[in-house]
């Protein structure tokens, strides 16, 4: 697997370019990863214009990569000989853990301070983004919402399923039913991108809040930590329960056939070419889905596994920036990560080109007018009911994404049960609180 993908020069340098990236009039170019993705290449192809012309010294290379690698070989490129100076650090996957542990990133407590962002993303995400040495190595520059249930507007009304009310399936059983009309019209029920690594344990995030008490729920999110208490196991109830439930999914077939060996992008293209009636996925797609289906796509959250909780929309932080190192212009990636915090920034870059909601608290509500109008519903929908961080963005991946889905994968093969492999997460979190 390649560990970098195509690069996109915004602007070319001048002549005479030096190895560091300084050419013979004095400007310096800096190289910024970004994930593939039309939507986040757009996002950070505007930051770049955007900063460059507040900063006309300095020019950004963009350097594209892929999902897969993100998670994986892109530790090794922040932390080798000649890495990028602003590189993409997912803060719920293995390569974070390792890149903290030894100490390739760069603290950006100046960063921190300088854009208020304790205070500007709020006490939840606040944490989320503080490695275990207390310590900022990451900024997270965009928020999204996932674990969403898209679903086909005609095909309901053809199969005569009423659409939920406030975006809310109500039970697994009006789920089940729900599937069963549609096969009746010979469609295919949920898309799951089985194989994709992240969907199938993206559907426990947002079931977890729904089967363990809020305490509960906060330790899940927080004991993978050495310095915290473990109050509530993975063997326990809350947890289990949640799982169980995604068995039993799997046991009423609500989801497509051959969907262990799908990738989400087929799942994409099923759904809007109208072979299934609903999809699993997030906020960034809703625009896309539009631009094919038309006023033909809604959306609605799974069902509870409490009957008595109310489901709420799970979000994510977003994947963190960070500055390894090896960089060899920290000051101008700072220049560049404080940049793209500006109010501005947020709302021309994020919100406008990209299509993804800011990670802070404070923009006013007109930046949001440029947002689909279902991504609109969405969050006006957490602002009336609030909203979740899902445990597997929050958790490191040896614990939660990474550890954690194949299991699940495993499950649905029908190899293992629920409470096997909640006994496994039990002793890999005895593991994941010994390293940090």
């Amino acid at each position: 697997m390649a560990a970098v993908g195509v690069t996109l020069a915004l602007a070319a340098t001048g002549c005479g370019n030096s190895s560091d990236g300084q050419s013979a009039d004095g400007q310096t170019t800096i190289t910024v990863q970004q994930q593939a993705g039309d939507n986040n290449v757009a996002m950070m192809k505007s930051a770049a214009k955007l900063f460059e012309a507040a900063n006309p010294q300095v020019k950004v290379k963009i350097q594209i990569i892929t999902v897969q690698t993100k998670n994986t070989t892109n530790a090794n490129v922040l932390s080798g000989s000649n890495p990028p100076d602003v590189g993409v650090v997912p803060t719920n996957s293995a390569a974070y853990g390792q890149l903290v542990k030894s100490r390739k990133l760069l603290p950006l407590e100046d960063v921190w301070a300088s854009s208020d962002l304790k205070s500007r993303y709020g006490g939840a995400i606040a944490s989320a983004l503080t490695a275990p040495d207390g310590k900022h190595y990451v900024v997270s520059i965009d928020s999204v919402y996932y674990s969403l249930v898209y679903y086909n507007k005609e095909l309901f009304k053809k199969a005569g399923i009423t659409v939920p009310a406030d975006h809310r399936i109500e039970s697994a059983d009006q789920l089940y039913s729900m599937v069963k009309a549609l096969k009746k019209t010979g469609k295919q029920g949920l898309g799951l991108g089985g194989k994709s690594g992240y969907a199938a344990s993206w559907m426990l995030d947002a079931l977890l809040p729904t089967s363990a008490s809020a305490d509960q729920l906060k330790n899940y999110l927080s004991s993978w930590q050495s310095s915290a208490p473990e109050s509530s196991k993975y063997t326990d109830p809350a947890f289990v329960d949640a799982v169980s439930q995604l068995n039993d999914y799997r046991k009423h077939g609500i989801y497509q056939d051959g969907f262990l060996g799908a990738d989400t992008p087929a799942v994409e293209a099923a759904f809007q070419n109208g072979r299934l009636g609903m999809a699993i996925d997030g906020s960034w797609q809703a625009a896309v889905f539009r631009k094919v289906m038309k006023s033909n796509v809604g959306w609605l959250l799974l069902p509870p596994v409490n009957g008595s909780a109310k489901t709420q929309v799970t979000a994510y932080a977003g994947d963190g920036l960070g500055i390894p190192v090896g960089a060899k212009h920290q000051a101008a990636a700072k220049k560049f990560l404080e940049f793209f915090m500006t109010e501005k920034n947020l709302a021309q870059s994020v919100i406008k080109a990209g299509g993804n909601l800011a990670p802070v608290n404070d923009m006013p509500d007109s930046a949001h007018a440029q947002l689909d109008p279902l991504v609109q519903e969405m969050l006006a929908d957490v602002k009336a009911n609030g909203a979740q961080s899902g445990w597997t963005s929050t958790v490191p991946g040896t614990l939660g994404q990474g550890f954690f889905d194949p299991l699940i994968q495993s499950m649905y093969a029908g190899q293992a049960t629920p409470a096997a492999i909640c006994a496994k997460l039990e002793a890999q979190l005895a593991e994941t609180r010994s390293g940090n």
